[in-house]
């Protein structure tokens, strides 16, 4: 429980972060490929953090997107069998 409370929280901050942020740029700028909302990033590397304590996975200091989804595809195939994992 104390670990999706901490989800929730690394949450809002990113919505909170967000929000702040819109009426200088676009939604589309904040995530684009020139992304320089230090914040943003910040709050958004905290809730990756969050959600893999909250799956159990190992936290890596240089956990990249790719390791995030390697690793959700692998308890998917595990908890499914493969069925509805690609």
């Amino acid at each position: 429980m104390k670990r999706r409370m901490k989800t929730r929280t690394k949450i809002n901050i990113v919505l909170d972060v967000r929000v702040k942020s819109i009426p200088i740029v676009r939604l589309q700028d904040l995530y684009g490929p020139n992304f320089t909302q230090f914040d943003l990033l910040k709050a958004h590397r905290a809730l990756d953090s969050a959600v893999m304590e909250l799956y159990e996975f190992p936290v890596k200091a240089d956990f990249t997107e790719a390791y995030c989804v390697s690793a959700l595809m692998e308890m998917c195939q595990k908890l499914t069998g493969g069925i509805g994992c690609e």
